[in-house]
Order: structure tokens, then C-alpha cells, then sequence
């Protein structure tokens, strides 16, 4: 996930104050976003990528979780 979907102000409140059932389908769109164009010049990847479900889903939620424990330790800190 690149920085600049983490500096959207929505997803990164939507992030923070929301379970990840909630989260899941917005963060969804933006981390599918940020995928393709870190490998928008590697068509296998992005073909692999796209292709394997399972794959996909593991690293949404692993991404998902680290966006979470970043805002919450960002609001913790009080940034």
C-alpha cells in the first residue's frame, strides 16, 4: 500500500474508527488502486495478482491490518 492512499484523510478515519468488516471493501478499492500502479510495467505480476484470489486476499488483509496498527498507534501518540 503506498503512502499517498495511507494520507487520505476518509480512509484513514474510516481506518481508525472502524472495525475491519467495515473497512474492508473501501480499503479494498485503494489497495487494488496502489497494486496496479506499483506493477503497472510488470504484466506478470499484475496478472498473478489479479488471478490468484487467495494471494490477493492475504495481502489485503495483512495491509489492512498494518494501516490499522499504524493510525492506532498514530492516535495513541496523539498525531
Amino acid at each position: 500500500m503506498d503512502q499517498e492512499a495511507l494520507e487520505d484523510p476518509y480512509l484513514r478515519e474510516m481506518i481508525r474508527n472502524n472495525p475491519e468488516d467495515v473497512v474492508r471493501p473501501e480499503f479494498e478499492s485503494a489497495f487494488m488502486s496502489a497494486l496496479i500502479r506499483m506493477f503497472q510495467r510488470d504484466i506478470e505480476i499484475q496478472s498473478a495478482v489479479m488471478s490468484d484470489n487467495g494471494a490477493r486476499d492475504m495481502a489485503l488483509r495483512h495491509a489492512l491490518r498494518i494501516a490499522h496498527r499504524q493510525f492506532a498507534e498514530a492516535a495513541s501518540h496523539g498525531a
